[in-house]
C-alpha cells in the first residue's frame, strides 16, 4: 500500500501540467463563457483522490497498530491548528458568498492544494524523488513549449486538455512587435504564465538537486562531470523555454531566486564552481534567446506595445475595483472565488465576461474574498512558520511563490496554479524538516 501511495503521489506531481478535464457546469457571465465559475473534474484529480484514499487507509491502519506512518512533526503540528481554522473559514465563506456553488468549487480546490502541501511536506515521498519528478515534468513541458514557440502554432488535443491557439486570433496570449504577433509558449497549461511558473519550479528543484549532487560527488572536476553536464543542459532548455513564455512575473521570480541562491551559497567554497556554472548556463541561454529574438524580448520587457499598455491599465482597474469591494465588506469578504462575481454584482454588470478577472495579487485577492479575518489567519500561519526557520537560506524556495503571487492570481484561482504553489511549498517544508 505504501509503495502505491508513493507512486501515485509522484505520478500526480509529474502530471500537474496535464489539463484534460470533464466540464461539469460551464461558467457563464453576461451570456458568455467564464472560466472562474466553471465546475470541472480534472483527470489528475482522480489520481489525487486515489492516493489520498490509500493514505487515509494507511493512517487508520497504523493508528490501530499504535505505530506512526506519517511524521506529523514534519508538517508542524501547532501550525496545523491554524491551517484547520483557515479551512473552516474558507468553507464558512460559502455561506455569505455571491454564488455558493462557485465558492464551494474554489474551497475544494484550495483544500486540494493544502492536502498536497501536507503530503509532500510529511516526507511520505523522499525529497530526491519529488525534486526529480518536478525536473522531469518541467523539462518535458519545456520541450513542448519550445516546439509551440518555434512553429508558432498550438493544435488542439482533447486527450491532453490543450486548446488550439493561433496568434492571429484575438484573446490568444501573444507578444506584439511592429511587424507581427508572436505566440507565447503554453506547454499543456491554459496560459503561458502558468507554464512560466512551472518552469521556475523546475529551476528551483534543479538548483537543490545540483547542490545535493555536489555534496554526494565531492569535487566538481574529479567526479560526476557527465552528471553535472546533464543537469546544466536541462537547465539551458528550461531557461530557454521560460524566456519563450514571455511571462514577466516568472522572469522576475526566476531571476530573483537565482541571484539570491547564488549569493547565499556562493560564499561557501565547495559550492562556488556549481554556482558559477549554473549562472553561466542561465546567462548563455538568456544571451542566445536575446540574440535570436531581441525585438520580441525587448518589446515584452519594456511593455511598449499597445497590448501591454492595455493590460497594464486593466491591472490597475482590477486593483481599484478591489479597493471598492474591500470597503463594502472588509471583515468577512465576499466568499472564496467570488471576487469577479462581486465586481459584476456591486460595481459593473455590463462588461464582457472575459474582463471580470481576479485582481492580479494573491494577497489583495485573499483580503477581498476572505476579509480581514482570513488575512489574519494566513498571517498567523506565516508567522508560526517563520519562527521555525533556521536561517534565511531556508526561505529560498518560497521566493518564486511570493514574487508570482504579487503579480498574478493563478496560485489561488486556477487548479494547475494552486498545485504549482502546493508543490513548491511542500518542497520547502520537506527540506526544512530534513535540516
Amino acid at each position: 500500500m505504501y509503495k502505491a501511495i508513493r507512486i501515485l503521489t509522484l505520478l500526480f506531481v509529474f502530471l500537474i501540467p496535464w489539463q484534460a478535464r470533464w466540464i461539469i457546469v460551464p461558467g457563464e457571465l453576461n451570456g458568455a463563457y467564464w472560466e472562474y465559475a466553471t465546475r470541472s473534474l480534472y483527470a489528475t484529480e482522480l489520481i489525487f483522490f486515489a492516493f489520498v484514499a490509500l493514505l487515509l487507509a494507511a493512517v487508520f491502519y497504523r493508528m490501530r497498530k499504535h505505530a506512526g506512518f506519517i511524521s506529523w512533526k514534519r508538517i508542524f503540528v501547532s501550525t496545523g491548528g491554524l491551517v484547520t481554522l483557515f479551512v473552516l473559514w474558507v468553507f464558512a465563506s460559502v455561506l455569505w458568498s455571491v454564488d455558493a456553488g462557485v465558492a464551494l468549487e474554489h474551497a475544494v480546490l484550495l483544500i486540494e492544494g493544502i492536502v498536497l502541501i501536507g503530503i509532500i511536506g510529511s516526507g511520505i515521498v523522499s525529497l530526491e524523488y519529488i525534486v526529480w519528478t518536478v525536473i522531469a515534468s518541467a523539462f518535458l513541458q519545456a520541450g513542448l513549449g519550445l516546439v509551440q514557440f518555434f512553429t508558432q502554432s498550438i493544435p488542439p488535443s482533447t486527450l491532453f486538455g490543450i486548446a488550439a491557439q493561433d496568434p492571429a486570433r484575438l484573446g490568444v496570449s501573444v507578444v506584439e512587435t511592429a511587424s507581427a504577433r508572436w505566440l507565447r509558449a503554453y506547454g499543456s497549461f491554459p496560459h503561458p504564465n502558468m507554464l512560466g511558473g512551472w518552469l521556475v519550479a523546475g529551476i528551483v528543484a534543479l538548483w537543490y538537486e545540483t547542490l545535493s549532487l555536489r555534496d554526494l560527488c565531492g569535487s566538481f572536476v574529479k567526479k560526476c562531470a557527465i552528471r553535472y553536464l546533464n543537469r546544466f543542459l536541462i537547465l539551458f532548455v528550461v531557461v530557454f523555454c521560460l524566456l519563450s513564455t514571455f511571462s514577466r512575473s516568472a522572469y522576475l521570480a526566476g531571476a530573483i531566486f537565482i541571484v539570491c541562491a547564488a549569493l547565499l551559497h556562493g560564499y561557501q567554497k565547495k559550492y562556488r564552481v556549481v554556482v558559477s556554472v549554473f549562472l553561466l548556463s542561465v546567462m548563455f541561454a538568456t544571451a542566445l534567446f536575446g540574440l535570436l529574438y531581441h525585438d520580441i524580448l525587448s518589446s515584452r520587457i519594456a511593455g511598449s506595445s499597445e497590448l501591454d499598455a492595455r493590460a497594464g491599465e486593466e491591472r490597475i482597474s482590477y486593483l481599484d475595483e478591489s479597493k471598492t469591494l474591500f470597503v463594502g465588506s472588509p471583515i468577512i469578504g465576499y466568499g472564496i472565488g467570488n471576487e469577479g462575481l462581486a465586481v459584476h454584482q456591486y460595481i459593473d454588470s455590463t462588461r464582457d465576461a472575459w474582463s471580470y478577472q481576479p485582481v492580479h495579487n494573491v494577497g489583495v485577492l485573499l483580503v477581498v474574498e476572505l476579509g480581514i479575518v482570513g488575512l489574519l489567519i494566513v498571517l498567523g500561519i506565516v508567522w508560526d512558520g517563520l519562527r521555525r526557520i533556521g536561517s534565511i537560506v531556508d526561505l529560498l524556495p518560497l521566493i518564486p511563490i511570493v514574487i508570482i503571487g504579487a503579480f498574478d492570481h493563478y496560485l489561488l484561482t486556477l487548479y494547475p496554479g494552486v498545485l504549482i504553489g502546493g508543490v513548491v511549498i511542500g518542497i520547502f517544508l520537506l527540506r526544512l524538516s530534513k535540516k
